[in-house]
């Protein structure tokens, strides 16, 4: 139905990307039903600790103005996090190796945890890992280095997130095979603590 509103195009209401009149019909409609009032709220909640834990980005943030909220959070620009990028890269034009330069270009600080598992034996030891890690970050450019930090840990993740004081769990994505597996485990995450958000790379 034209009329209808679903939760889809309630996140795109509330990221700004609705035409003016199909945004004036989902602004109306969310203001006269408080289930999609309360998803928007919700979604701008997530968006606003979002934002918090990726504050070196927050001045260049955008906002989304809402008739239900009066003082709208800030929001990662996607264009902005590609320009910082782009000016942090290397003279040489090479890209930056490995997913952990790009979430060290959006993080005020990133640690890029290596799992313990006793039940595996993988080809190198944790201390081999993490000193490879090392070795890779230490050649990121822009001051990235400085910001990010290789630890081991075992048991939970979002045990070892609690731990160190993290808010967002990132995660890469191989191929789009993975992302089933992972959106499963990030919805396990959030249920063991719903502080903690995902990102996925």
């Amino acid at each position: 139905m034209a009329d209808s509103v679903d939760e889809a195009m309630i996140i795109a209401w509330v990221d700004g990307e609705l035409d003016d009149a199909t945004a004036a019909r989902v602004a109306a409609r969310a203001a006269a039903e408080p289930a999609l009032r309360e998803l928007a709220e919700r979604h701008r909640a997530m968006k606003a600790r979002f934002a918090a834990a990726f504050d070196p980005l927050a001045r260049s943030a955008q906002t989304v103005s809402s008739p239900t909220s009066p003082a709208p959070a800030p929001i990662i620009s996607l264009a902005a996090v590609r320009a910082e990028r782009a000016a942090a890269a290397a003279p040489s034009g090479t890209a930056r190796r490995g997913w952990w330069g790009v979430g060290g270009a959006i993080a005020a600080s990133l640690i890029v945890g290596v799992a313990v598992t006793v039940e595996k034996t993988p080809m190198f030891t944790p201390d081999e890992r993490v000193a490879m890690l090392e070795n890779e970050i230490s050649a990121l450019d822009g001051g990235l280095a400085e910001r990010i930090s290789v630890k081991p840990f075992e048991n939970l993740l979002v045990d070892f997130v609690e731990r160190e004081g993290a808010s967002v769990i990132i995660r890469g994505l191989r191929a789009v095979s993975d992302f089933e597996y992972e959106f499963q485990m990030a919805a396990m995450n959030a249920r063991l603590n719903s502080k903690v958000e995902t990102l996925f790379l």
